[in-house]
């Protein structure tokens, strides 16, 4: 019996574990039950909801779902019709922009319209805004870099359908003329000389306000809620992609990330040296670093840019402004005869000067990549050149709302970055300022 009593404890536990665990094993069947179930419930509607919409290309969970719904029904409702939408337009240089609601036609053959969702603020948009671009034509809806969806395509559009996440592209690639076919350059003439004159390839216009045309811009016009491009002006991306991250893919990052990979060819252990730390030289940075440079000077007169640029390759960082004698000069010194690579994201001859009298002679190599007004030139010793330098052609900060996009050209000129504008609540991006818009 003394056996017995001293083995009651052990069996109480033992049969109190055994309960213990027979709860966990209901508890968890159960949950797995009930979570298959909702799992199972949840897709039958998501299918149901899918198939209703009768999207093939459009990925539902790029946007927020609450407004997929209405937009998918307000995109079949727009088709081969014009749409009334908000643009900011720009009615004559040296002018603030203005929010107006224009009307976009549906688009012809070979062009497609656009929903853009998200687009950045270049400071080439600046300087035709400005006054500064020979070929500016008045009034006409600027912007080049952006991000949407296709609304609906033209006849005879093969690679686009609707709901295609897409970038439009202010150069083109017809894939046909010789400059898409040479290895040299990616510069398409296909469409120069309409876009040039701000129209589309037909020689006529999409946009109207108050019952005046308005011009296109670079082929692209992305200041509008809704916009229209040639087929050979557009790029279909990732579906899961951010939009408000891609739309700066359309110039400035690829511009500068381009100018060190493929112009200046950068190579590793070498040093640069990069005038500007806007969207463009912060991209060319990146480029030099994923190339394996070893050294990349900063250069800019706006010190507080310097610390956010040390997280994109930048090792050092000048202000010309602090010192008394021309920043190549010290550049010269510091370096032991001068940079293997040289960049001017600026736009200022001066800086372009600098630039190329800072490569090192026998090889060194400068790109310009900023813009320049036009009249100005560039002048230099030819000795510079005669003595193996080579010239070559060439993220979000603040947020505001779409109706103050003028505050976002300020905020640019005054030595900030990252501007950004949404549709739909979402982000469109001005040059590094946060910008968005909601629903009408």
């Amino acid at each position: 019996m003394m056996g017995i009593n001293s083995l009651k404890p052990c069996i109480s536990i033992a049969v109190n574990l055994f309960k213990f665990s027979i709860k966990i094993i209901i508890v968890f069947f159960a949950s797995y039950y009930f979570s298959r179930l909702s799992l199972s419930i949840y897709i039958r509607l998501t299918n149901r909801f899918y198939f209703s919409t009768l999207t093939t290309s459009y990925t539902a969970r790029s946007l927020q779902y609450k407004y997929i719904e209405q937009y998918l029904t307000k995109m079949a409702n727009t088709i081969d019709k014009v749409i009334k939408c908000r643009a900011a337009v720009a009615w004559e240089p040296s002018k603030p922009l203005t929010l107006e609601v224009i009307e976009v036609a549906p688009p012809k053959t070979h062009e497609v319209r656009i929903k853009i969702t998200a687009f950045a603020l270049c400071h080439t948009d600046a300087y035709t805004l400005n006054g500064l671009d020979p070929e500016g034509i008045f009034p006409c809806i600027l912007g080049h870099e952006g991000a949407g969806i296709v609304e609906s395509v033209g006849a005879d559009v093969t690679e686009f359908n609707s709901g295609d996440h897409v970038i439009p592209l202010y150069i083109p690639q017809c894939r046909e003329c010789k400059f898409c076919k040479s290895p040299k350059t990616n510069v398409c003439n296909k469409i120069r000389a309409t876009q040039g004159k701000g129209v589309l390839p037909d020689g006529t216009s999409r946009f109207m306000c108050n019952g005046k045309t308005l011009y296109h811009f670079m082929g692209c016009s992305t200041f509008s809620e809704y916009t229209v491009v040639a087929d050979i002006s557009l790029v279909k991306i990732d579906p899961t992609a951010s939009l408000d991250k891609v739309c700066l893919l359309g110039c400035g990052v690829s511009t500068g990330y381009g100018a060190a990979l493929n112009t200046a060819k950068v190579q590793p252990k070498s040093t640069c040296a990069i005038w500007g730390l806007g969207t463009v030289g912060l991209a060319v940075a990146f480029g030099c670093k994923t190339a394996g440079a070893s050294r990349i000077i900063g250069i800019d007169i706006n010190p507080i840019k310097f610390e956010t640029a040390k997280r994109f390759g930048f090792t050092e960082f000048f202000n010309p402004k602090q010192y008394n004698k021309p920043i190549q000069d010290i550049l010269i010194e510091l370096t032991d005869g001068g940079l293997d690579y040289t960049f001017e994201c600026v736009g200022n001859v001066e800086s372009m000067r600098a630039a190329l009298e800072s490569c090192h002679k026998g090889w060194g190599i400068s790109v310009i990549v900023g813009v320049a007004p036009a009249g100005h030139e560039i002048s230099t010793r030819p000795f510079q050149l005669i003595t193996g330098r080579t010239w070559k052609d060439e993220f979000i900060t603040h947020t505001l709302p779409f109706d103050q996009i003028n505050d976002g050209f300020k905020l640019m000129h005054a030595g900030n970055w990252f501007v950004f504008i949404s549709t739909y609540n979402y982000l469109f991006m001005i040059n590094n300022i946060l910008i968005y818009f909601s629903v009408i």
